[in-house]
């Protein structure tokens, strides 16, 4: 679902996906569904837009 919001695909595709993810979330968990995977795009575009460096992780 993240995908299809992300990239915004032709309207058939798009109501295809929307209508799996249907069977098993009700429309107010969609709504959420579809906010938070805009929010965290937004949030992705703005961090490598302003070219937030990322810290290497340390292995254990």
């Amino acid at each position: 679902m993240a995908e299809t919001v992300t990239s915004l695909p032709d309207e058939e595709s798009m109501q295809r996906e929307y209508a799996a993810a249907r069977q098993h979330i009700s429309d107010d968990q969609m709504s959420v569904l579809i906010w938070a995977a805009t929010t965290i795009g937004a949030f992705n575009r703005v961090s490598i837009m302003s070219k937030h460096p990322v810290r290497v992780r340390k292995e254990n």
